[in-house]
């Protein structure tokens, strides 16, 4: 059976940045972001998220920023030097909502994270609904009732513009609405319900910065499967694959909790290709990435694998960035359980049976956002001396998002780099990268951003 070897870096620094695993093309280092018995945590993490798959509650932003949910504590950011509490128990929250095993967090490039969940302020009622938290501020997005009879529902992505996207009962009536809003106003792209000349249901799964949401629709009650679809805006929507047309199988309907599996994924990158998991009609599975009859294999059976589903419940987790890279879990045909990269398909990053923090991986999950641009990967590791850890696996020699000189720190190289590029149109993809202000080209607004970050990559 093929195994990476794992190896201890540092004793010294075996909390944070234990293990590199040796691949044939890229080395991984390990850092433990959020240990069940690390001393650093002192709101006393029993396990991470809820249901079957605890770690799915993972989401990964370009800074290697990961945001987690903890049972009995509430929800963090952190990276391997901070860890930051962003709707806890000590901050008024007295509940956090995932339906089933899905997680309902996402983090964006400017640390804030969005999700659902209750809080008591001042001792006034509870408020419940989707909100956004980067620590010290919070914004509610939108009220959802109470959670013993929620309105609000699924997954809940949010953009580097601060846009959430999520679904919400529409007043008192049959139909649910498919929103993107940023605690100022709320746009209304679809509509779902029996009765309704849109879909008999839909279920979110990611958005990009154009505003693309990334959802499964079932446009009539008597279909078995749900198609994949791209909301692009209010009414306007591109079919990404059809069942029975593009491909075989998608994925099943089950008229419960929507997709048969809640851990599905459907990830959008920048560009507004998606990558997503389907049968072919010659009875290969794998996942692809493309849309409307167009598409290209990521990995399927054919490059080695066996399976795609997760071991536990079959669930399909591949994430698409920029540059058509993936990360996905997958088994191989020699047995090996793990995430790869769509680089390299014969060794994976992390395994089932691998050293991980002096002690050994039983099982993975990959979160449902725990892939960056950079390549970096985020991912739940049960161990085998009775942990949960919460890892980030970093590609050796990969500078971090705002090591624009590449020498391993953020510092006045990189302002450099900046002014260098000053007034380069952020419409150009190159330039989109460092326009950090958001405010349409490379300048001075860009260089406060990265001086205000100057020190060790996170």
């Amino acid at each position: 059976m093929l195994r990476k070897l794992s190896r201890i870096i540092s004793a010294a620094l075996a909390a944070v940045l234990s293990a590199t695993t040796s691949l044939n093309a890229v080395e991984y280092t390990f850092a433990n972001i959020a240990d069940s018995s690390d001393s650093r945590f002192t709101e006393g993490f029993l396990a991470f998220g809820y249901g079957r798959h605890p770690g799915s509650h993972i989401a990964l932003n370009d800074f290697g920023e990961v945001a987690f949910f903890a049972n009995l504590s509430g929800v963090y950011r952190a990276d391997r030097y901070t860890t930051v509490p962003i709707a806890t128990i000590q901050q008024g929250f007295t509940s956090w909502v995932v339906y089933g095993p899905v997680g309902a967090l996402s983090i964006n490039n400017h640390g804030q994270v969005s999700f659902i969940g209750g809080t008591h302020i001042n001792g006034l009622e509870p408020t419940y609904g989707v909100w956004i938290s980067n620590g010290p501020v919070r914004t509610l997005i939108t009220e959802a009732g109470n959670p013993g009879l929620p309105s609000v529902q699924s997954y809940t992505p949010i953009n580097r513009h601060g846009e959430v996207a999520f679904t919400k009962r529409i007043g008192d009536g049959p139909f649910t609405g498919m929103y993107l809003g940023d605690g100022e106003s709320n746009v209304q792209y679809f509509e779902s319900g029996s009765g309704s000349t849109e879909f008999d249901r839909f279920h979110i799964r990611s958005l990009n910065d154009h505003g693309g949401i990334t959802f499964f629709g079932q446009l009539s009650p008597f279909f078995t499967e749900y198609w994949t679809f791209v909301g692009v805006g209010p009414g306007l929507v591109e079919l990404v694959a059809q069942a029975g047309f593009h491909f075989e199988h998608l994925t099943p309907f089950d008229p419960v909790h929507g997709p048969a599996t809640e851990l599905e994924t459907l990830t959008i990158n920048y560009y507004g290709e998606v990558a997503f998991w389907a049968l072919s009609f010659g009875g290969e599975e794998g996942y692809f990435r493309g849309s409307s009859g167009n598409y290209s294999n990521i990995a399927t059976e054919s490059d080695g694998f066996s399976s795609f589903g997760h071991w536990v419940d079959d669930s399909h987790t591949v994430i698409l960035r920029t540059g058509y890279k993936a990360a996905f879990l997958a088994e191989t045909t020699a047995g090996v359980q793990g995430i790869f990269h769509s680089d390299d398909l014969t060794i994976p990053i992390i395994a089932i049976g691998d050293e991980l923090f002096g002690s050994t991986v039983l099982q993975l999950i990959l979160g449902h956002e725990g892939f960056n641009n950079l390549g970096q990967v985020a991912f739940h590791a049960q161990l085998a001396d009775g942990r949960q850890v919460i890892a980030r696996a970093d590609p050796v020699g990969m500078p971090c998002y705002l090591d624009l000189d590449h020498n391993g720190t953020i510092g006045p190289g990189d302002v450099g780099f900046l002014k260098d590029n000053f007034g380069c149109d952020a419409t150009i993809p190159a330039c989109a990268r460092y326009d950090f202000d958001e405010n349409g080209a490379v300048g001075p607004g860009d260089v406060g951003y990265v001086k205000n970050r100057f020190g060790l990559c996170p």
